[in-house]
């Protein structure tokens, strides 16, 4: 049960960080912490009003009633996971740059 209200409170923070504008480069957890607890209490209850399901419906995979807002994370997902493999890429670059002119001074 406590994974289950965790796991919903956390997917709630992000939800509603999100919905802000916010990205994982300026989350705060801090800034969320009565979220997380307002947010938790509500997952208790929605975890206490429910029961397991069935095995044979974990089988079938059933759409969600609107995938507009999964598919809109999904594209800023990966905007953010290629601003993250450029910013690396940048970074090594300037790494490299930097042993380059860390050598050349040594050379003089």
């Amino acid at each position: 049960m406590t994974a289950a209200v965790g796991t919903y409170a956390t997917g709630k923070v992000f939800t509603h960080h999100f919905d802000q504008g916010g990205t994982m480069l300026d989350f705060d957890p801090a800034q969320f912490r009565d979220v997380f607890r307002r947010e938790s209490e509500k997952g208790k209850a929605l975890v206490a009003g429910r029961r397991l399901p069935d095995k044979r419906s974990l089988d079938r995979e059933v759409p969600g009633p609107d995938t507009t807002r999964y598919k809109v994370l999904l594209e800023q997902k990966k905007a953010l996971l290629a601003s993250v493999r450029a910013l690396r890429d940048e970074v090594a670059t300037l790494r490299k740059q930097g042993e380059h002119n860390n050598q050349e001074e040594k050379c003089m």
